[in-house]
């Protein structure tokens, strides 16, 4: 957090062209060899944009409203 504003950051330094990969298999699970798999993070950055959507379409529309 910075001051009172909830911050996140999501990415890799270097080589975060590749990562998209892995970040899609943790969001959404994957099935091999038959067997589903739920990893601990999946749906985390769904949550976390759905917990943040409103809020921060309520930031922007006043910061568009402060430019015009």
């Amino acid at each position: 957090m910075r001051g009172s504003v909830r911050s996140v950051n999501i990415g890799w330094k270097g080589g975060a062209m590749e990562r998209w990969r892995l970040v899609h298999l943790n969001e959404f699970g994957y099935t091999r060899w038959h067997k589903t798999y739920s990893p601990k993070g999946m749906g985390k950055i769904q949550a976390t944009y759905d917990a943040i959507k409103q809020p921060a379409m309520n930031i922007q529309r006043e910061e568009l409203k402060k430019l015009l």
